[in-house]
């Protein structure tokens, strides 16, 4: 879908599209120092272990941001 403004044209999924890691660091740090997350080394699957039980045990996130705040720490925290 194309979105017209007085600033040009810009394509909906583009301005839709969240930055990974400043979603992480919004939504994370209310609760964590980010050098915590950031000194670990985890597999995917761990990191999502870890982001779902933040998320069970009261993290104010939606599925789809776990899913890209687990994408964000496995490329750029992961074994």
């Amino acid at each position: 879908m194309i979105i017209g403004s007085s600033y040009g044209v810009v394509l909906a999924d583009e301005a839709e599209a969240p930055d990974p890691a400043g979603l992480y660091e919004k939504k994370c740090s209310i609760c964590h120092v980010i050098e915590r997350s950031k000194s670990k080394r985890k597999s995917e699957k761990a990191w999502r272990k870890t982001v779902m039980k933040m998320k069970k045990n009261g993290a104010p996130i939606t599925d789809e941001e776990a899913e890209i705040i687990i994408r964000h720490l496995a490329d750029t925290y992961g074994r």
